[in-house]
């Protein structure tokens, strides 16, 4: 064997080696424990005490160890006074009167903005709602108390605190999804939908189909679904707006349609059958796409297998005006997003009962024509302060103050 070979299963570590490197781990960890002790948060005791988001930190070892007041660092705060600071991820708010300091957490779907501030101790800005929603409710500490979607029609681009973010799309573009943050121009020889949804082939025109690839020709189905104006990604704004392309006879198509195809005079185009077919309407309904929709837009009615109009909700459907109509004053709204049926809603804090809105408080009526809630005379009907998130409508009395258990002020 050579003579500087090293024999199988032995290091070729050598013992002085083997110490130094043990001296430099007890070094290491000695700086470790000097620089935890550094910065070792001790609550204080006897006369010490630190302001609100401070803390008392010692320094030195043994007898010459000492202390000061800290202030937290970004994004922290102290949940009691003489306590250690603490991460918040949300609102920090210090109460001038008790110097309470408490962290509140932004809504779901919104972030604070600006981000907290560089300088230790300092709380961050406000909660804002994101780009694609709006605020429901604003607090003058927090900020915002809750977001919403922007319905299908409207986008919001920005970070907001705003109650009316969202705004309608610009005429020709389309927002087809709620919660979405721009809105997509209809190309050429198409029209954006009376609710701005959905781009519309003009009248003598068709949505062209897809292509699976390169040499592969037309496809249909699924592909084709996406490439029609009611369909947009699971994706925000990805929403791509159809290719409309001319029919061979001037008599073909003649309404706005996402039709993949070109239907004679008086056909409609129907998916389920996927063919042009001819069908009957009633009660003033029209066809649209292959199915009788009734005044108003489907989104509104159901067309029922007997050929009539009728109402989602508790509404009632009249042949005399077309409508749908809720009892008790309440009205017959939209859902929040594309596609969601119309239900019937009170107005001013009242909640529809079976005879129709109630009020909720004793003595306060519900006025079905101009659906407001009225309260006994000397008193008004209230809605809740806005940066109460639990704060319920009640009457205020002009003099003196409401008792809601006797319906009555005192």
């Amino acid at each position: 064997m050579a003579a500087d070979a090293v024999p199988a299963g032995r290091s070729t570590m050598t013992t002085s080696t083997k110490a130094n490197l043990l001296a430099v781990a007890c070094l290491l960890a000695v700086a470790a424990l000097a620089r935890a002790d550094s910065d070792n948060c001790k609550p204080p005791t006897g006369t010490q005490a630190c302001d609100p988001n401070f803390e008392y930190r010692t320094s030195g070892r043994g007898r010459t160890k000492t202390g000061s007041c800290v202030a937290c660092a970004a994004g922290q705060y102290t949940p009691k006074q003489g306590l250690c600071c603490k991460r918040c991820d949300g609102i920090i708010s210090t109460d001038p009167a008790t110097n309470a300091t408490t962290c509140t957490k932004c809504p779901e779907k919104s972030t604070i903005f600006p981000r907290p501030s560089p300088t230790p101790g300092l709380p961050a800005s406000t909660c804002m709602c994101s780009a694609g929603y709006q605020a429901t409710d604003v607090s003058s500490v927090t900020g915002v108390t809750g977001c919403t979607k922007c319905p299908a029609g409207k986008f919001n681009p920005a970070v907001t605190s705003a109650t009316n973010a969202c705004q309608a799309c610009p005429a020709g573009s389309v927002a087809a999804k709620s919660g979405s943050r721009a809105c997509t121009v209809c190309k050429a020889n198409s029209t954006a939908s009376e609710d701005a949804t959905s781009c519309l082939c003009n009248a003598n025109y068709y949505v062209r189909q897809e292509s699976k690839g390169r040499g592969r020709g037309r496809t249909s189905g699924r592909r084709l679904a996406q490439a029609v104006a009611a369909s947009a990604s699971a994706a925000d704004d990805d929403f791509k707006a159809p290719s409309c392309v001319q029919c061979a006879s001037a008599t073909q198509n003649n309404l706005l349609n996402t039709w993949p195809v070109c239907c004679e005079a008086g056909q409609t185009y129907d998916r389920l059958a996927k063919k042009c077919t001819t069908t009957v309407c009633y009660d003033g309904a029209t066809l649209v796409d292959g199915a009788c929709v009734c005044p108003g837009g489907q989104a509104i009615a159901n067309y029922g297998s007997d050929g009539t109009c009728s109402c989602y909700d508790a509404a009632e459907w009249s042949n005399t005006t077309n409508t749908c109509t809720c009892p008790g004053g309440a009205d017959y709204t939209p859902g929040a997003n594309a596609g969601d049926v119309y239900s019937c809603t009170c107005a001013d804090g009242a909640t529809l009962q079976s005879s129709g809105c109630d009020c909720g408080v004793m003595n306060v009526s519900w006025n079905a024509i101009t659906k407001k809630c009225e309260c006994p005379t000397g008193a008004i009907w209230s809605a809740p302060d806005p940066a109460d998130v639990n704060g319920v409508h009640t009457c205020k009395c002009d003099a003196g103050t409401w008792d809601n258990t006797l319906g009555a002020c005192e």
